[in-house]
């Protein structure tokens, strides 16, 4: 089974005054989404479409009118980019947690073979739980190429800003890095370092003793460390109000 736990750290390091950073625990979720039905089948604390201690709601995700997940990121995949896509498509993320979910990125890796073909990076912002999708391609990942922010995310960075992404495929470890620039500096780090684990019962059961209301946790602290950044005197930049996107 491709599917597996990722458990680590997710990091963020804000380098423009005021500077700021914290580093939590944190596990995430790699799911296969050709492996739906044997992976709920693992442990009973798992399901799909029910309440549960760990639950999958396709309401969740990318483009919800697309009954299948699968097919959402293939189509936001010719959307933006005028390709047909039809291989693997794995999952990186969070689940409903106790009935609460909240993804501030979902990352669909998205395979040819064994071979990446793109990363489909699904953005929520809070408290408007709007939602935007960055699709880069191959070519894009292998060059690190900058894309512009286009999407309102943190009141406390402007929208005056590029991605640059570091995206490789999880294996025995999940790096991944998306650096905010402005002309070509580094204002903001966001880092996820996070190691594979089996997707054993035991080990699924375990993880939610270990983190038990993880998705609350990344809620409260978003506000907590928005706070931290008021104190400190971070500049507030309102909702421009600016995006468009069909697949909010």
């Amino acid at each position: 089974m491709h599917s597996a736990l990722y458990q680590g750290f997710v990091t963020h390091l804000r380098r423009q005054a005021p500077a700021h950073q914290f580093r939590y625990p944190m596990f995430m979720l790699y799911l296969d989404l050709d492996e739906l039905d044997p992976f709920f089948r693992t442990s009973p604390l798992w399901s799909r479409e029910r309440f549960n201690w760990a639950s999958f709601h396709r309401e969740d995700y990318l483009r919800p009118d697309i009954p299948d997940l699968k097919q959402a990121v293939s189509a936001e995949i010719e959307r933006q980019t005028g390709q047909t896509f039809s291989g693997r498509v794995c999952l990186l993320g969070h689940l409903r947690y106790l009935g609460i979910c909240f993804n501030p990125a979902t990352f669909y890796f998205c395979f040819e073979g064994d071979q990446l073909k793109y990363v489909v990076t699904e953005v929520t912002n809070t408290p408007w739980q709007e939602k935007h999708t960055y699709v880069l391609t191959e070519a894009e990942l292998q060059r690190s190429e900058d894309t512009e922010k286009r999407f309102h995310v943190s009141p406390f960075l402007d929208m005056d800003l590029q991605y640059r992404w570091r995206i490789p495929a999880p294996d025995q470890s999940a790096n991944i890095s998306i650096r905010c620039l402005r002309n070509g500096d580094t204002v903001f780090t966001a880092l996820l370092e996070l190691e594979r684990m089996a997707a054993t019962r035991h080990n699924l059961n375990r993880i939610l003793f270990k983190f038990p209301l993880v998705t609350l946790k990344t809620i409260s602290g978003i506000y907590w460390q928005a706070l931290k950044l008021w104190l400190k005197g971070a500049r507030f930049y309102h909702h421009p109000n600016i995006h468009e996107d069909p697949s909010s």
